[in-house]
Formats: structure tokens, sequence, C-alpha cells
């Protein structure tokens, strides 16, 4: 009878290989999963999450930041360098202008000086002719 528990055993243990191990797998895959994605979100995951943000920050302070200061630093000197173009062509046509104007300006005021002279030698002339005629300044009017 050695033989056949021996051969029993054999078809037991073979039947329960095909049918229990694979249950057996897929479970313990279910369960495996289950503790990987656990340990995953649990440790690796911040983990992962601390080391990405650290070398961000010192990709964006190392690389980045200085590229884009040297892009502000050189965005800024060609503001500046339009805007002092602007302002001395705006400067240059305002100094026109002010020519201009001192141009124009000169000739009226040598003309009013000339002009003041010529009203206070008329009034001379005037008070001149009154006093000749007898008319005293508060009787002419």
């Amino acid at each position: 009878m050695g033989w056949l528990t021996d051969l029993i055993r054999r078809i037991v243990t073979d039947v329960a290989m095909e049918v229990l191990v694979p249950k057996m797998e897929e479970r313990l895959e279910v369960v495996m999963d289950r503790k990987m994605r656990q340990l995953f979100n649990e440790v690796w995951l911040p983990r992962l999450q601390a080391m990405w943000r650290e070398d961000l920050r010192q990709a964006f302070e190392q690389d980045w930041l200085p590229r884009l200061q040297t892009m502000w630093r050189e965005d800024l000197r060609e503001v500046q360098d339009r805007f002092d173009l602007r302002f001395d062509s705006v400067q240059g046509r305002l100094d026109s202008i002010s020519e201009m104007v001192l141009r124009r300006t000169e000739p009226m005021a040598t003309e009013l000086v000339g002009l003041v002279r010529e009203v206070h030698s008329l009034r001379e002339e005037v008070d001149r002719i009154k006093a000749h005629i007898g008319m005293t300044g508060g009787d002419a009017r």
C-alpha cells in the first residue's frame, strides 16, 4: 500500500499545485500589490517628491536664475537705451523749440523796447506841447 499512498499523495500534491498555487499566487500578488502601493505612497513618494523639489530648486538657483537675471539685465539695458534715445530726441526737439522761440521773441523784445522808448518820447512831446499851450496833465482829458 505504500505505493498507493505515494501515488495518492502525488496526485493530491499535483492537484493542489495546479489549483491552490495559482490562487495563492493571485492572492499573494494582490496583497503584495496593496503593500507595495501603500509603501510607495507612504515612504517612497514623499522621498521622491522631496528629491524632485530639491533638484528643481538647485537647477533653478544654479541654471535658470542666472540666465533669467542676465536676460532681465539685458532687457533693462535695452529699455534704458530706448528711453535714452527717446529722451535725447525729445530733449533735442525741446532745445530746437526753445531756440526757435528765443529767435522769434528777441526781435519782438527789441521792438518792444523800441516801442516803449517811442511811447516815452511821444509822452514827453505831448507834455511839452501841453506845457507850451498851457494845459496841465489834468486838463488834457
